[in-house]
């Protein structure tokens, strides 16, 4: 029995040291005097496994744990033995058997973890971490690897607990703090995913993909400029620099820089030349510079190749545009039909969203007969303008002009009344359940608290003119002219079924609102609940209100421009003609619109409905009133 021993132990020594052919003499030695000697078998098999004879070395391991069930090494070993001959049933049961023979083992449990992500099988990996965390409480990467289980199940809130503590049981790691940044980040935790993505540059500083990380972070929070920052440095690393000229191509798009989008597209296709990520980029800007033949084909390029169903939805959003702008409407509407299902599909709660949010415009509608005004009160701040209007109606455009003007100054797409209006006043009730009893000093700690949230949002308390551009604050003109009486309203107009039209045109973020937008159906519905609203609202409260057809900008742009800037109450300045050099240089523009405002005025989406005449013809009725108030002909 010593002579064994000594004689394996003599064979593991040649063994790790790479003397094979040594070491394999010692073992078989040891087996022509023992042939069901379990270790010996067990270390030939793993000899002839990193020699690739595998079949042979299945054979030693397979009766290694015959002889010995409860040898976890053996176990392991014939698990990859499987793996490499494509048996992944067979994988399976070694890696569950090397586990079970060995429970406090961290490494069993980790392989077996790592064996069920690498088959995708996240739902498995998730219960072989919570065994770990079981059977290991004490082994500080469980928590690391459970945290990610629990992401990748989609169960992001429990994902972040466990990684936060992981960060305290390895405070020295910086990739725990990179997985709990990608988790925020995944939450839209943007400032917890900054905070955790520093941390972790701080143990690494450089890294390649911490720095990709952060580039992400700041993309997801749209701070494009600062995404810049990190994304070019991660771009000089060859194991990110595919994945970051990709987010580069899309940050430069966004920010309407096409020449800087372009080198970062042929960059990213010499390094992958079918990326689709890239060549959808490129059939952006394509489409941008006119080339619709080139960018048609890039999409079809694109939709050829398996893709996330999210990206899918994107590009088929992009590929149904473009067939519009080469007037092949069939087809055009056929792509723009067949994305928003799929759009719809991803998104199973949003039918209880959609209807929500029209239950809310209802109540809206009820709160008319009991409105009164209160008068103006000591509350200092900025003149306050809101622009409003339905999705789509030129909302951005006008926004860009009034933000040109050195004194005006404007707040895109933050929504401070939502959170002003969520606020608890008396009896644990909101702003929105006390509404036919607000009093003075709950108008006032509601200004307050408003003009709280656009410090938030935009860094500073606004000087000179503002305007709140947030075009669905439409919906709450009641509240806003109750709460803020000496406030003016510019109401952005456009044909209503041009309207209905691009908003089914968009993929935008899904939300309540959004989620109306998916068929045209459902986009006219909601158009006619808000109009209706508004319509209500309009005559059952004074408001000074500004109408301004998207129309007549087309038409004149100077001229309606004038009478924008003379009804907010300011000079006249010749720089708000001059937006769009502002906003291809300076500003970055946080809607779908970003790209057409940088472009010269153009009228051919000015009616653009009337080639998809037949498919709005069944909702003329519907539309009727809310073309007479806006000023349209009537429809025949």
């Amino acid at each position: 029995m010593n002579d064994v021993l000594s004689t394996l132990k003599m064979a593991l020594q040649a063994h790790q040291s790479g003397a094979f052919e040594k070491a394999e003499e010692l073992y078989r030695h040891i087996l022509k005097k023992q042939a069901n000697q379990p270790d010996a078998l067990h270390l030939l098999a793993a000899l002839k496994k990193q020699q690739g004879h595998m079949d042979e070395a299945k054979g030693y391991a397979e009766k290694a744990v015959q002889l010995r069930p409860t040898m976890s090494d053996a176990w392991s070993n014939l698990a990859g033995i499987y793996l490499a001959l494509q048996d992944v049933k067979g994988a399976e049961t070694a890696f569950q058997n090397a586990t079970k023979n060995s429970r406090e083992t961290p490494k069993f449990h980790l392989d077996l973890v790592r064996f069920y992500q690498s088959q995708n099988n996240m739902l498995a990996a998730k219960e072989a971490s919570e065994k770990f965390l079981k059977h290991c409480p004490d082994a500080q990467e469980a928590w690391f690897w459970h945290s990610q289980m629990l992401a990748a199940n989609g169960e992001l809130e429990a994902a972040s607990v466990v990684a936060s503590k992981a960060v305290n049981a390895l405070p020295q790691s910086a990739d725990v703090f990179y997985n709990l940044g990608l988790i925020l980040l995944k939450m839209a935790d943007f400032d917890g995913a900054r905070t955790a993505t520093t941390q972790a540059l701080n143990l690494k500083p450089h890294h390649p993909h911490l720095l990709m990380q952060m580039g992400m972070v700041e993309m997801a929070g749209r701070d494009y400029k600062e995404a810049l920052i990190w994304l070019e440095q991660a771009a000089g690393n060859a194991e990110v620099a595919l994945t970051a000229y990709t987010a580069l191509a899309e940050v430069y798009e966004k920010l309407n820089n096409a020449e800087k989008a372009s080198e970062a597209v042929s960059k990213g296709l010499s390094l992958k030349k079918d990326a689709p990520v890239l060549l959808y980029v490129k059939a952006l800007l394509a489409r941008r510079e006119g080339e619709l033949e080139q960018a048609e084909t890039l999409l079809k390029q694109v939709l050829s190749q398996p893709l996330p169903a999210q990206h899918k939805v994107m590009v088929m959003f992009e590929y149904g545009r473009v067939l519009d702008r080469l007037n092949r409407y069939g087809e055009a509407y056929q792509a723009l039909v067949s994305a928003n299902n799929l759009y719809a599909r991803l998104s199973p709660q949003l039918e209880a969203q959609k209807q929500g949010y029209l239950s809310e415009l209802e109540h809206l509608k009820a709160l008319l007969p009991t409105y009164s005004a209160h008068k103006k009160l000591d509350v200092p701040h900025a003149p306050l303008v809101f622009l409003v209007g339905f999705p789509r109606s030129g909302t951005t455009l006008l926004d860009q002009i009034l933000d040109a003007h050195t004194q005006i100054h404007v707040m895109e797409e933050q929504d401070c009344v939502t959170g002003m209006l969520s606020h608890v006043l008396r009896g644990g009730k909101t702003a929105v359940e006390n509404y036919d009893d607000l009093e003075a000093l709950d108008i006032k700690e509601l200004q307050e608290l408003y003009w709280d949230r656009v410090e938030t949002a935009i860094g500073k308390r606004p000087e000179g003119m503002f305007v709140d551009k947030y075009p669905l604050n439409i919906t709450k003109a009641i509240y806003l002219r109750k709460i803020f009486p000496e406030a003016k309203f510019i109401f952005a107009a456009r044909h209503p079924f041009d309207v209905v039209l691009s908003n089914f045109m968009q993929s935008f973020e899904m939300n309540a609102a959004m989620a109306n937008f998916l068929t045209i159906e459902d986009a006219v519905h909601l158009y006619d609940e808000v109009l209706d609203l508004w319509g209500s609202t309009s005559r059952a409260v004074d408001f000074n209100v500004h109408y301004v057809s998207y129309e007549d900008v087309v038409q004149d742009m100077e001229g309606e421009a004038r009478k924008l800037i003379e009804f907010v109450g300011m000079e006249w300045e010749s720089s708000v003609l001059k937006y769009r050099e502002r906003s291809s240089s300076e500003k970055t523009i946080q809607t779908p619109s970003y790209s057409q405002v940088v472009e010269p005025i153009y009228e051919r989406a000015k009616g653009r409905w009337e080639n998809y005449k037949d498919t709005f013809t069944p909702y003329f009725s519907v539309m009727k009133p809310h073309l007479k108030l806006l000023g349209y002909k009537a429809l025949k």
